[in-house]
């Protein structure tokens, strides 16, 4: 990549966010399953909403329980109707390197 094709600016991700209906048991199953770290938990009142951060090799994941949570079965549709619904998408993982 030359120097004309570089972004302006650097960036990068911060965190992923999920919401979640049971928190400390989202936590409990990232620690166990992905060996995540717990970072902090607390309250964000303006969201009414409880939250955790953990971390992870080179990122950070955020979940976030509602109070007021709901499921939107369009986001939650089976295979291939999964990918009909416009707007928030699961996070994925790949136990398979892919290679063009």
């Amino acid at each position: 990549m030359s120097a004309a094709d570089q972004p302006p600016f650097a960036y990068s991700l911060h965190n992923v966010t999920t919401s979640v209906s049971d928190l400390d048991a989202s936590i409990a199953w990232w620690r166990r399953v992905f060996g995540l770290t717990l970072l902090a938990k607390s309250r964000f009142e303006a969201i009414g909403a409880d939250v955790a951060f953990l971390a992870g090799p080179g990122f950070r994941l955020e979940l976030l329980q509602p109070a007021d949570g709901v499921r939107v079965p369009e986001l939650m549709a089976d295979p291939p109707d999964h990918v009909r619904a416009i707007g928030n998408r699961p996070l994925c993982s790949v136990s398979r390197t892919w290679r063009a």
